[in-house]
């Protein structure tokens, strides 16, 4: 296995932490976030995830990429930092194929 380059892990980093900052204000006590919602759309992102690549022609469009009908809904019905945490359960759950596997849950994290 080969090792991840310095400088994509600084990217991969750098990226998970813009990403964070983005989704920090819903976890304020100010924010009006309906937690009910971003938990039934996150639900929604996991199975669709998950289930997606039992289909068949399923497979190019499963993990968190897949998910784009509930992402989309999220982005509708939730305010911006709330909706970015719809996908990170789908992203986190989702199955890696090549190492190294934490890695690579941080990049789908972080460009989701």
């Amino acid at each position: 296995m080969r090792a991840v380059p310095l400088t994509a892990r600084v990217y991969i980093l750098g990226a998970a932490l813009l990403s964070a900052l983005c989704a920090a204000p819903a976890l304020s006590p100010a924010a009006d976030v309906p937690w009910p919602t971003v938990g039934l759309l996150a639900a929604l992102a996991v199975v669709w995830g998950s289930a997606l690549p039992r289909l068949p022609l399923g497979r190019a469009a499963a993990g968190p990429d897949g998910c784009g009908p509930v992402l989309l809904a999220g982005a509708f019905l939730l305010p911006a930092p709330a909706a970015a945490l719809v996908a990170v359960p789908a992203a986190l759950l989702g199955p890696v194929e090549r190492r190294p596997a934490g890695v690579r849950r941080l990049w789908r994290v972080a460009r989701s």
